[in-house]
């Protein structure tokens, strides 16, 4: 008598659950995502015949041989990394990471909770063998599931069973009690206050750090304003991050500062509400569990959190790692183009690991190269294009060419992060540099000058850009210049075996590269236009024309010919030091540089005029010296008598030591310099990882 079959599959039978048995899948396993290890014992009791020992035993062989060959290739694997660790260790973000700016992008939905059923992304077959699924929540929270757990139906049933669960009560972070959403929503300034904010927000800060898609931000926030108790917090996280950047932006005499304002001064006021907004921002965080659930949204204003926290306060390094691993438990370090995922969520996800990339290379540059691992990924950059051009099939045939999508003539919003990325990479192998090799100089110069012609020709039409790519241009070209002067100034000492004539190169691109920031320093403290952008002139901008200061009076005390009229040089010098001394109110670097710096300027012997720069007050940026072909600065030199007498000023022999043998990395950042002295404690600190 022939043994009855079930009709129900499997999974089914094992979880005891109803099963229709119309077909493999079955529509059960199909809706509980385990269609690929459906199975019915019917299909499996009438297959094939068994096959003879003879077979069994040669397939088993052959398996037994694959094994060893796959452990021969990783043990090979493994020496080669070991090898190559010592020189990793310059930088965390491995080199395999910087790949061109293109993308291959699907025109696949994005993963939806619906009607009770959670739709989750799997990710395809690649010749590396398979990945896992990322399951998304009724919450909008989203974890990565291995392909080796997601293959167990058990194991995966019970993982997005676990998806749906809400986290246990009682259990919060950072306090004893879980702050409501209506007492995080009562910190927000009236809506009329964080408009404005937040205009501000997408129009200077967002440009600089856009790893926010702006048009799902702003479809977010009109939401947001119509019910503000059915946002995330995730969201609502990101308002106060946002709120707490626009705020350093904002003008002394704005109407936000006179309602809600409560310091003695401004600057006072406008640190307070930062700081307000940015605890804020932690408790949503906090509200959130982000360190049990996480989304895209978690990712995003932990990154920006990071690099505001390092803008106004200091190094926020802690966060960096947690930021990782929620990073990896979202499954953002597999590359997006293996997943089904919507255009604009594929150029989020690099955009966010992009950035995450250049703050891992900046703490590991500024700690002195001591990242005891390396970050291994093949996921390309984001690409070079504008929000509005991120649709579905907008990089079609980028999926099957090698070629790069043709990059717009000229800048976008995420070019910015793009030219960062490639800038900071410089950063990490300059500080590298040890001794004074003209052949290790002369190629990292040959980079620096790339960056800078295509800095040149993507912002070539600067009258025709919007204001933020203007001050980009400036911020871009003083961050290179800088470069240059950490580059060169090893040999601003003489160093041994390398004779005078070899080291007047690197005096005139010194030279040059000093007198191009300060020009561009008053460019960007004296157009109106550019009055938002304070937070960079009293931060970071202030830091890097403090290194061209010190290096123009090192070079001034040399007994060489300069290219540029000392006068001139002298003229630059004393107009800065005067914008520092006006600025003392506002600055602790202004404060600190000008306290250093004072007795060390040469006094005024020249009525002062305004500062020489460009002629249409942009940009025109060309080579090294960063400005109009060879030349820092536009200027009149008909008269090229020069009234300045060394003979009437000297400089310490120490401060030169000081200004060349101070660690490049410490030159980095306002944060890691050894100032000598302190400032006011109510002064406002500024620092900038611009």
């Amino acid at each position: 008598m022939t043994k009855r079959l079930p009709l129900s599959c499997e999974n089914c039978r094992r979880r005891k659950i109803r099963c229709l048995g119309s077909g493999v899948p079955c529509d059960t396993c199909r809706k509980r995502g385990v269609a690929s290890t459906c199975q019915f014992k019917r299909d499996v009791t009438q297959g094939p015949p068994p096959e003879s020992p003879e077979t069994s035993q040669g397939l088993l062989l052959k398996r037994i041989a694959d094994l060893a060959s796959l452990l021969l290739r990783s043990i090979e694997l493994t020496t080669t990394l070991n090898a190559q660790h010592s020189h990793a260790l310059r930088s965390p973000v491995s080199e395999d990471f910087i790949h061109p700016a293109q993308d291959e992008l699907s025109g696949l939905p994005l993963s939806t909770y619906r009607d009770g059923h959670i739709s989750t992304r799997n990710i395809t077959r690649t010749r590396h063998g398979e990945v896992g699924s990322i399951i998304a929540s009724s919450s909008g929270h989203i974890r990565y599931v291995p392909y080796s757990t997601s293959r167990n139906p058990d194991v995966f049933h019970s993982l997005q069973s676990q998806s749906q669960l809400e986290f246990p009560p009682g259990i919060f972070l950072f306090t004893e009690t879980t702050p409501s959403k209506q007492s995080l929503l009562d910190i927000l300034p009236p809506f009329h206050h964080y408009d404005k904010l937040l205009d501000t927000f997408l129009n200077i800060f967002s440009p600089l750090f856009h790893i926010l898609h702006d048009k799902i931000f702003q479809s977010n926030y009109l939401k947001f304003k119509q019910d503000p108790q059915y946002a995330p917090l995730s969201f609502i996280g990101l308002v106060f991050i946002a709120l707490g950047l626009a705020v350093t932006a904002i003008d002394k005499e704005s109407s936000i500062l006179a309602d809600s304002g409560r310091e003695a001064s401004p600057a006072k006021s406008i640190n307070s509400l930062a700081v307000k907004y940015r605890q804020t921002a932690i408790k949503c965080l906090a509200a959130d569990n982000f360190m049990w659930r996480h989304n895209l949204h978690t990712m995003q204003y932990l990154i920006i959190l990071i690099y505001t926290i390092n803008y106004t306060q200091g190094p926020a390094w802690t966060l960096l790692g947690t930021t990782l691993n929620i990073t990896i438990a979202i499954g953002c370090y597999i590359n997006p183009k293996l997943l089904k995922l919507h255009p604009i969520e594929v150029q989020e996800r690099r955009r966010a690991w992009a950035a995450l990339m250049i703050l891992y290379t900046i703490q590991n540059t500024c700690l002195g190269n001591l990242a005891p691992f390396t970050i291994e990924n093949n996921i390309q950059l984001p690409a070079d294009i504008e929000d509005n051009k991120i649709v579905p099939g907008s990089f079609h045939e980028g999926i099957h060419n090698t070629e790069q999508p043709l990059a717009p003539k000229g800048p976008t919003k995420i070019s910015y992060i793009l030219f960062k990325f490639r800038l900071y990479s410089l950063a990490s192998d300059i500080c590298t540099i040890s001794t004074a090799s003209l052949g290790k100089i002369k190629a990292l110069d040959d980079r620096i000058e790339t960056e800078v012609q295509a800095q040149a020709e993507r912002f070539s039409e600067q009258r025709d850009l919007p204001t933020y790519h203007q001050a980009h241009s400036f911020i871009l070209n003083n961050y290179t210049n800088h470069l240059i002067l950490l580059l060169h100034r090893i040999c601003l000492l003489k160093p041994e075996g390398l004779e005078d004539g070899s080291l007047t190169p690197s005096y005139g691109k010194c030279e040059q590269a000093a007198l191009a920031i300060l020009s561009n320093y008053e460019i960007l403290n004296s157009r109106h236009d550019f009055k938002p952008y304070s937070w960079y002139t009293y931060g970071l901008g202030a830091f890097h024309a403090f290194l061209a200061i010190s290096t123009l009076l090192v070079l001034l005390g040399k007994p060489r010919a300069p290219q540029t009229p000392r006068r001139l040089i002298l003229h630059a010098v004393q107009s800065c030091f005067q914008r520092f001394h006006d600025s003392l109110s506002c600055s602790e670097i202004c404060n600190r540089a000008f306290s250093i710096l004072d007795p060390l300027v040469p006094e005024k012997s020249l009525p002062l005029t305004p500062f020489p720069a460009f002629s249409d007050g942009v940009s025109d940026l060309g080579s090294t010296g960063g400005v109009r072909s060879s030349s820092a600065m536009i200027m009149d030199q008909s008269d090229q008598s020069d009234s300045f007498d060394l003979s009437l000023w000297s400089l310490p022999e120490s401060f030169e030591e000081i200004v060349s043998k101070i660690p490049c990395e410490q030159w980095l950042s306002p944060v890691g310099f050894p100032w000598t002295d302190r400032c006011p404690s109510d002064v406002t600190y500024h620092d900038s990882i611009v």
